[in-house]
């Protein structure tokens, strides 16, 4: 009979064991969750941010400014300047 009683704690031991594992391994997965929603989140506010920047007028390719004619030593319009720094 004793021995049956012991057989039984070890199995429960072991059961424990498997246990205590199982919720270790399910706080890791709830962590893992948090992370994964919480980058996911961060990529879809910079997406948005990314969206904004690329639909402002501030990377727009019309110039704002009016073409100025240039006048040659003769006073004659010869063309006009363009601004070629980037």
């Amino acid at each position: 009979m004793a021995d049956r009683a012991q057989e039984n704690a070890r199995s429960l031991q072991v059961q424990s064991r498997q246990a205590a594992g199982d919720a270790s391994q399910a706080r890791l997965n709830l962590a893992t969750q948090d992370s994964a929603t919480q980058v996911q989140s961060q990529l879809g506010d910079l997406k948005a941010q990314i969206s904004e920047v690329l639909t402002s007028d501030t990377l727009s390719t019309t110039p704002t400014v009016a073409a100025t004619p240039v006048i040659n030593s003769s006073g004659q319009a010869t063309g006009t300047l363009v601004n070629v720094t980037a």
